[in-house]
């Protein structure tokens, strides 16, 4: 009986110091690894949506510890080569910079990105609904829009009362406009087309109001059945840009300078008017406030007599978009709508000088800009937001769509030549699928 009661006494100090043991150490932490997502845009330090970029990564990733974002910024001018080279090598990043149109579509036949389910519900009412459309096909979307861009004719307020010139509203005052301002020694039109695709507006704008969105479509995407860019309406759009450089509408060495350039002559009273985007506002008031904030106006480009196009369509698209990866994990849907619909992302692009694709912060943000106010009221008031026709053709024929418009300012071609040129581009393109 004493053999046992010490046996149990054994038993029971061992059970007793293995639960001191155990109770009073420390408990192990439970490690778990993030989910990380990958994503590429060109918003490198100097790009005006980078601080925009920036916080929002460092917000989420402050915010949702099982999920990081790794950014990585990439310079626009290395960038599409990055890209093409990553897709190719099956290492495609997880969300990645596009501006929507035939590349993106490419990309969306082939395989590349997937469809953003998100957007065809609740989602959706985070967003402009004129933002999605350049990244929308057969009512799928699939890119998640970052802001909004679009062209319209600039012009100096003070510089047409003075010489008593109306804003034009058709092309044939266009080119009596630029005549009376010619006389006096002031350039009518800047464009800085070295770049290219400031001339490139102007085709996309002509186009537009000769023949309408169709002629556009039908030259693109119905080749099969006719479709040509030497269709007349492309021949006007070029003859017309060739009228106007012989009518000395533009700056000497028109090829020669850039769209900078082009803005300091307007912003410097050099220059009665710029065919640009609305990003260009921020950049006159740091050229010359007094003259962006007193002196500047903005039209709609001018309709063409007899033209099938719509005065009020507007040319741009998202300036930016996001989308996803096929073989990205699922949380980047999430992730990306969380980021680029927030109010934070909002302010920091307005701030910027840029126009927010994210919906229902207009009045927060621009109350105090009556400027940008009289861009949104044009915005509102536009029938249709077509996509730079750069921006929307495959990149081969986006390069000879904005050649074949440089040489047109640089009287180096002959519009038909011009067409011939660019349905040979075409033609090879769609003999190379």
């Amino acid at each position: 009986m004493t053999n046992f009661r010490s046996t149990v006494n054994i038993i029971i100090a061992v059970f007793l110091l293995l639960f001191t043991v155990t109770s009073c150490a420390s408990p192990t932490p439970t490690s778990t690894t993030p989910v990380r997502i990958t994503m590429w845009t060109i918003a490198i330090e100097a790009d005006a949506t980078h601080d925009a970029f920036a916080n929002a990564v460092s917000t989420f990733n402050a915010n949702h510890q099982d999920i990081q974002i790794d950014i990585s910024y990439i310079p626009d001018a290395s960038y599409k080569t990055q890209l093409e080279v990553a897709i190719g090598a099956g290492d495609t990043p997880d969300i990645f910079q596009t501006w929507g149109g035939g590349t993106l579509q490419s990309q969306v036949e082939a395989g590349v990105v997937r469809e953003i389910g998100s957007l065809s519900g609740d989602a959706a009412d985070k967003f402009r609904p004129i933002t999605l459309g350049p990244s929308t096909f057969d009512g799928k979307y699939y890119a998640v829009p970052v802001d909004l861009v679009f062209a319209f004719v600039w012009y100096n307020k003070d510089m047409f009362d003075q010489h008593g010139v109306e804003v034009p509203t058709t092309w044939s005052e266009f080119l009596a406009s630029c005549e009376t301002f010619k006389k006096v020694g002031i350039v009518p039109v800047a464009v800085g087309n070295k770049e290219r695709w400031p001339g490139g507006f102007f085709t996309d704008y002509l186009v537009n109001r000769i023949g309408g969105q169709e002629a556009y479509l039908r030259a693109t995407y119905d080749q099969a059945n006719g479709g040509s860019f030497t269709d007349p309406t492309f021949v006007e759009a070029w003859g017309k840009i060739r009228e106007a450089v012989e009518a000395g509408c533009f700056e000497e060495g028109v090829n020669a300078s850039n769209s900078s350039d082009a803005g300091i002559l307007l912003a410097t009273n050099k220059a009665a008017m710029q065919l640009q985007g609305n990003w260009m506002l921020f950049y006159y008031r740091d050229l010359n406030e007094e003259f962006a904030n007193n002196s500047l106006g903005l039209f709609p480009f001018p309709a063409i007599e007899g033209g099938d196009g719509n005065q009020a369509d507007l040319m741009g698209g998202t300036g930016q978009a996001m989308a996803i990866s096929s073989s990205a994990p699922p949380e980047a849907e999430s992730a990306l709508i969380e980021m680029l619909g927030s109010e934070q992302f909002a302010e920091d692009l307005a701030g910027a000088g840029l126009i927010p694709a994210a919906a229902g912060y207009d009045d927060n943000l621009f109350a105090n800009e009556p400027m940008v106010m009289n861009i949104l009221q044009m915005l509102s008031e536009a029938p249709s937001l077509h996509l730079f026709y750069g921006t929307d053709l495959p990149p081969q024929l986006a390069d000879a769509y904005w050649t074949v418009t440089q040489k047109i300012f640089g009287l180096a071609t002959t519009p038909e030549q011009a067409a011939a040129e660019m349905q040979t581009a075409a033609h090879e393109l769609n003999t190379d699928k």
